[in-house]
């Protein structure tokens, strides 16, 4: 005997309609070269459908392929969503492989659609001659410019398409996202998430004895997105509610530290490497004493106990690959009822108030 509630498959459509409809509001900030450009989750996701639209198009399938070879920023997002809610598989490339393996994984996957940042095109061009499973390519026009010949700009695709309304049924146990292994013996290996696997790994993140990502944060993933789907963060954020703040294709100290603080960033996530060179850049900012650095892993009683800047982590905590900066409450705000949260074992503090429960279920 089967059970009559709650019968929803658990799949990226439903976190796009949940989106949609409870957080059309939230923004999407990403780094440019003028400064930030920035968007809505409504209008990111009617971009996002519009995208679907174009790749239909194209000629794209249930269970084909769709690559990307980019920075952390808009468009990316946008691909994120798209391509899993057609029936295809998203697969993200890792810009700092070898041309070989990169051409190896290519290959091996089978992609037939890559979207790649015009600022990656010399690196793409190398991979490109050793490849014969693309068809197409789209190019995300990043850098002043025209796009190269012979592939379609992202933009004018996008605008030449309605957005898609009505979205497959697609199983939750459907193949979602595809990854390949770096630094192990042999060939790369290609690892399967499925629609129910990322679903479950965003509900994960918000959980408040894991990340507590929450409708109250401000998210900033350096970590790339190609790297295990940025530890979950795109879907998580659309899920929860929190602002997602995009670096792109800059990522220098120089660069991010100011993008935290006129952002307000209140979650950033990157390797130990990245908050090391952090510390000087945000030494001399007003704002660096709000973030401190913790680890992945078991933190040790220095760290969960004293705030840090931002990079200025015990070398004792930086054993853990998974390390996020994390903004402390102000002053203003002290006498507001506080929560304890824990990120595996460190632990934030944050201020909140409290606020009625929505009985909404996601959809």
């Amino acid at each position: 005997m089967n059970g009559l509630m709650q019968d929803q498959p658990l799949n990226i459509p439903m976190i796009l309609r949940h989106a949609e409809r409870l957080h059309p509001r939230k923004t999407v900030t990403t780094r440019t070269d003028d400064g930030v450009s920035v968007r809505t989750f409504a209008e990111t996701a009617e971009r996002a459908r519009r995208l679907m639209s174009a790749l239909v198009s194209l000629g794209v399938k249930e269970d084909d392929r769709v690559a990307t070879f980019c920075w952390n920023h808009q468009q990316h997002l946008e691909t994120y969503v798209a391509a899993p809610c057609i029936g295809a598989i998203l697969h993200t490339l890792n810009i700092r492989l070898f041309e070989q393996d990169l051409a190896y994984i290519v290959d091996h996957a089978q992609d037939s659609v890559v979207v790649v940042d015009k600022s990656l095109w010399p690196a793409w061009e190398k991979v490109a001659a050793k490849v014969d499973s693309v068809k197409t390519v789209i190019c995300i026009n990043d850098t002043p410019g025209a796009v190269p010949e012979g592939t379609l700009d992202y933009e004018e695709l996008i605008a030449a398409h309605q957005p898609l309304v009505d979205l497959p049924d697609i199983p939750e146990n459907h193949a979602c996202a595809m990854c390949y292994t770096s630094g192990t013996t042999g060939h790369p290996k290609g690892v399967l998430y499925s629609h129910r696997s990322n679903v479950l790994h965003s509900f994960m993140v918000q959980m408040v004895d894991s990340i507590g990502l929450s409708e109250t944060d401000t998210v900033l993933p350096i970590v790339p997105m190609f790297h295990a789907n940025a530890w979950g963060l795109p879907y998580a954020a659309l899920f929860s509610g929190a602002n997602l703040v995009m670096p792109a294709r800059f990522m220098t100290p120089d660069a991010l530290a100011p993008l935290m603080v006129d952002q307000q960033v209140t979650l950033a996530f990157g390797v130990p490497t990245i908050w090391l060179g952090m510390t000087e850049p945000l030494s001399w900012r007003r704002s660096a004493g709000r973030w401190r650095c913790t680890p992945g892993s078991t933190a040790t009683r220095s760290t969960r106990s004293s705030p840090a800047r931002a990079g200025s982590c015990p070398a004792s905590s930086c054993a853990s690959p998974t390390i996020p900066a994390r903004r402390c409450p102000g002053t203003a705000r002290a006498s507001a009822r506080s929560r304890s949260v824990a990120t595996g074992s460190p632990r934030r503090t944050t201020t909140t108030t409290p606020r009625p429960r929505s009985s909404s279920t996601a959809g």
